[in-house]
């Protein structure tokens, strides 16, 4: 067996986010204004790169609650957006 870090979940989550968004954009689902309130919660975006990089890479159970604060976050903001 190798010696490998765990990998952290917060750049995946962000991807697959991302990636859900843009397509609830195109088919409909989502309104382009979501991006104007994503844009807003930037800072949340560096919070969490830093949580994962303190806490994440040590445990799986605190790369699990930051990637739970992420997309809490980003339903939040769909949430928020389409109101």
């Amino acid at each position: 067996m190798s010696n490998r870090e765990p990998r952290g979940v917060v750049w995946p989550i962000l991807l697959i986010g991302g990636g859900l968004i843009l397509l609830l954009n195109n088919l409909g689902y989502l309104s382009w204004d979501i991006w104007g309130v994503l844009w807003r919660l930037w800072p949340v975006l560096l919070i969490a790169a830093g949580l994962e990089i303190l806490i994440g890479r040590r445990s799986l159970l605190g790369s699990a609650a930051v990637a739970l604060l992420l997309l809490m976050t980003l339903f939040g903001a769909i949430f928020w957006g389409m109101n």
